[in-house]
């Protein structure tokens, strides 16, 4: 099935893969240091609680249905090796990994 995905990508992908790099570029909203200045429980970024974190970043991102959309169908359509955006979903683990690397975060027993 993977083979048979088509590549020359439609304006409308285009701009779905514009809009993507152009997010990519001002900033991702969601981040740990977001989650640090929100006062939630567990954000004290001395002792972050991973748990928490990842509930706010759920409930970050129920508010941002359409960019959820986005990142999924992108996403899923960048399996595809000749796709524009290949090269970086294939980054993407490691460099959310290198990321939250940075920060000392705690995660209960």
């Amino acid at each position: 099935m993977l083979g048979n995905l088509v590549c020359s990508l439609s304006t409308g992908q285009q701009r779905l893969v514009a809009q993507y790099r152009r997010i990519r570029i001002t900033g991702w909203a969601g981040t740990a240091e977001d989650f640090f200045a929100s006062g939630m429980p567990g954000s004290d970024p001395t002792a972050p609680l991973f748990p928490a974190y990842l509930r706010y970043l759920v409930r970050h991102n129920s508010r941002r249905r359409m960019m959820v959309q986005l990142f999924t169908v992108l996403s899923a359509e960048s399996l595809n090796p000749e796709h524009p955006l290949h090269d970086e979903f294939t980054a993407r683990m490691d460099d959310i990994w290198e990321n939250y690397s940075r920060y000392p975060w705690l995660i209960p027993p």
